[in-house]
């Protein structure tokens, strides 16, 4: 994954190439690498219905117009 940065652009190459602007570039990546290195194990997730159906909605809401956003449409228009 490193090798794919150029400064704080990573090249993503699957079936094509496209590019995505980070803020803090590869120095991000190392940052987590050391991270993961010393932290503890935690407990397996468990399934949660209500927030599958939550996520469903959201990929519906915002995937279909090409937003990628942890926010819906309806805040984005708010913000707008």
């Amino acid at each position: 994954m490193v090798k794919m940065f150029e400064n704080d652009i990573y090249l993503k190459r699957h079936g094509g190439r496209s590019t995505i602007k980070t803020k803090d570039g590869v120095q991000a990546v190392y940052e987590c690498i050391q991270y993961l290195r010393y932290a503890q194990p935690v407990q397996p997730l468990n399934w949660n219905k209500a927030m599958a159906c939550a996520t469903k909605d959201h990929v519906s809401d915002i995937g279909s117009k090409g937003f990628t956003t942890h926010e819906g449409t309806d805040v984005i228009k708010d913000k707008g």
